[in-house]
């Protein structure tokens, strides 16, 4: 769910669809070697099963976001709220739920909101790392890409994923045969645009440059950058003899790292830059393709904090570790399997169950919905929410099958975060578009519908709810702020705890129960 109270991904590798065991959009035989996972999918009648069976129409889906760990919270929910939706017909309840456990141990987590080992190894440790490792890949086919000659500053944003050290600034070398102008390389904090540490390399001092594939780089007095620091790598001063790159196509080797890729140390991010030259941070451009950068043109080296002291886990405690979360995993699959034996309410969807995936779990299970499910509107919420289903029931029945509807309470000009869970690495503007708070939303089916056409193209940002409104922005929605949803547990205990309410978020298993007790009680008396 979106923040909660607070004012205002990574993205998972372009082979994932591939490469995941699990998923709705596959047919398959389940073997008696078959893991858990696998036959819950081969469910007859489960959302992932391939038996073909079409659900006859409903008025409202409920999809319930929700951890594969979560039982309690969703149990809670069937014996409250979502009693409702099992006893009627023109209801379907599901908890979406990613198929895949994230495999890496929590000792070795580079944060509990994504799947990312961070763990140093002995080379990784002492040895310079440079930026064209991760850039080099794309000069191995050049084909389709383009010489740029401006004296525009041109650049790509990155993040430093631990404490590091700058000991040098590179510029690009296109022909391998030195610089023949001066051309300046600086690095710049990109949330506030300043220049942190810059340089310039003449051609006089091509003999002392230190060159690494097709970057020459000088040393620059060594800096200090703090865990999680947003930066942007820019050039300036390229012409006919000195040309950058524009990259316009995707490299051909299957083992070039794509862009968003993910290091111990740093992360590529998803924004290139091009403007005027000068101490201000060039305006961000599109990529042309998802897979790299847009241009070719500075770069640096950097090494791990040297006054840090790194964990090394010895490969026997990292095999230990590894065994003890696969045990867990399997124990965990089981479970789901017994939950959807007996409810019949678990959607797995092909994604591993972290924060970072919220918005591709929801578009895949859009996807999947659209496909086999007709329906006039899905309700989203998430399971440690209380939502008053009869009243939302009401509400739309009176409606009838409207079109580009969006029901919920929005947030507007909330304000990007730039660390802690809600980081946001990819998307360029400072404020979101408007967007409902995550307690729970409503939104016509021809939304939904158009969210899974669009599925395998839309760029995902740090959460479900920001990535809805800047996907459905598009689209010209016509937005139904409701301040019944409460986006808040204090937000609505300020209002007086009253049970006049459309959902409340952010409660465990027991307080959902006895607010779910105290509305009944309400309606019994007729107080509503």
């Amino acid at each position: 769910m979106g923040r909660a109270s607070a004012p205002g991904v990574a993205l998972l590798a372009a082979g994932l669809f591939a490469t995941l065991s699990l998923g709705f959009y596959f047919n398959w035989s389940v073997d008696s070697g078959s893991s858990a996972a696998d036959r819950l999918l081969a469910t007859p009648g489960h959302p992932g099963s391939s038996d073909g069976r079409r659900r006859h129409r409903v008025q409202v889906v409920v999809a319930v976001l929700s951890a594969r760990a979560n039982h309690e919270q969703r149990q809670a929910v069937r014996e409250t709220w979502g009693d409702h939706a099992k006893q009627n017909a023109n209801v379907k309840l599901d908890f979406v739920v990613g198929s895949e456990a994230c495999d890496v141990p929590e000792k070795v987590l580079h944060n509990h909101y994504s799947c990312d080992e961070i763990l140093p190894s002995d080379a990784d440790t002492t040895a310079q790392v440079a930026v064209d490792g991760d850039l080099e890949f794309m000069l191995r086919d050049g084909n389709g890409n383009v010489a740029v000659s401006t004296p525009e500053a041109l650049g790509i944003d990155f993040e430093f994923r631990q404490e590091a050290v700058i000991t040098h600034l590179g510029v690009y070398d296109h022909h391998g045969d030195g610089l023949h102008s001066s051309i300046s390389a600086a690095v710049f904090d990109a949330v506030l645009g300043k220049v942190i540490v810059n340089t310039t390399l003449d051609p006089g001092d091509n003999s002392e440059f230190r060159r690494h594939d097709s970057f020459l780089y000088k040393p620059v007095p060594n800096f200090a950058f703090p865990q999680g620091f947003l930066g942007s790598v820019v050039a300036t001063g390229f012409n006919e003899r000195d040309v950058a790159l524009d990259v316009l196509r995707c490299p051909q080797s299957n083992n070039s790292p794509s862009l968003g890729s993910v290091s111990s140390l740093m992360r590529l991010r998803r924004q290139s830059r091009r403007g005027a030259s000068g101490d201000i941070l060039p305006p961000m451009v599109e990529n042309v393709v998802e897979c790299a950068p847009r241009f070719l043109a500075a770069s640096f080296i950097f090494m791990r904090h040297p006054d840090r002291k790194w964990p090394v886990i010895g490969s026997a405690e990292r095999q230990r570790m590894q065994r003890f979360l696969n045990r867990k995993i399997d124990r965990e699959t089981e479970d789901l399997q017994a939950e959807h034996s007996a409810h019949g309410d678990i959607a797995l969807v092909p994604v591993v169950d972290v924060y970072r995936n919220l918005p591709l779990k929801l578009l895949l299970y859009f996807k999947n919905l659209v496909e086999h499910t007709a329906f006039d509107y899905v309700l989203k919420t998430d399971d440690d929410c209380v939502v008053s289903l009869q009243t939302v029931l009401t509400a739309l029945s009176g409606l009838g099958q409207l079109e580009k509807v969006w029901w919920g309470r929005f947030r507007r000009n909330w304000n990007l975060e730039r660390f802690g869970k809600w980081q946001e690495l990819d998307y360029s503007g400072q404020v979101y578009p408007p967007f409902a708070c995550g307690v729970g939303n409503v939104m016509s089916s021809d939304l939904a519908a158009w969210l899974a056409l669009n599925s395998e193209h839309l760029k995902v940002y740090q959460g479900e709810d920001v990535s809805l409104g800047v996907w459905l922005h598009a689209v010209g929605v016509r937005e139904w702020d409701d301040e019944r949803w409460y986006c808040s547990l204090d937000a609505y205990r300020e209002n007086g705890s009253n049970m006049d309410f459309l959902a409340v978020p952010n409660m465990s298993a027991a307080e959902m129960k006895r607010l779910w007790r105290g509305k009944v009680h309400s309606e019994e008396r007729g107080e509503l």
